[in-house]
């Protein structure tokens, strides 16, 4: 007989078996929101370039939205708001308005790395790497003690 928990805390982010990672989702967004404030004046800074914008974005920003992402279990709304999340944060960072009508792409690039959802997919690619070799080397333990207590 095994338990089943309605909420489950991973990394400090809690995920429940009705929303799925929304909350935990809605939570990293928030925690991402509070660093680029904090990070504000050095990230709109008109004496550094794009590619330094860029690279403390990604070190800071970026990577306090995705901690943890390699197990969430998400959906498109999911993805929708992490999207929306990114940017809105890379206008800020360039100054642009919606009605400028200049593509949300073509920032990204100029800050040097592609669309988050892009980020998060190579995130779990990796993690998956991490969990197959993590479990064939445990099966190789497993049957080198079996083998040794023959």
């Amino acid at each position: 007989m095994l338990d089943v928990e309605a909420t489950f805390c991973y990394l400090k982010d809690t995920l429940d078996a009705g929303g799925g990672c929304a909350t935990a989702i809605a939570t990293r967004c928030c925690v991402a929101w509070g660093k680029f404030r904090k990070l504000l004046p050095v990230l709109t800074a008109h004496h550094l370039s794009s590619k330094v914008h860029g690279k403390v974005y990604k070190a800071y920003v970026l990577s306090a939205m995705l901690h943890g992402s390699e197990m969430w279990g998400r959906n498109a709304s999911d993805l929708q708001r992490l999207r929306r999340t990114d940017r809105s944060m890379t206008r800020w960072i360039f100054g642009v308005k919606k009605r400028d009508e200049v593509p949300s792409d073509q920032l990204l690039f100029k800050l040097g790395f592609h669309d988050v959802t892009a980020i998060l997919c190579s995130c779990r690619l990796r993690w998956s790497g991490h969990v197959q070799r993590a479990t064939s080397c445990i099966k190789r333990i497993t049957n080198f003690t079996a083998i040794s207590e023959k």
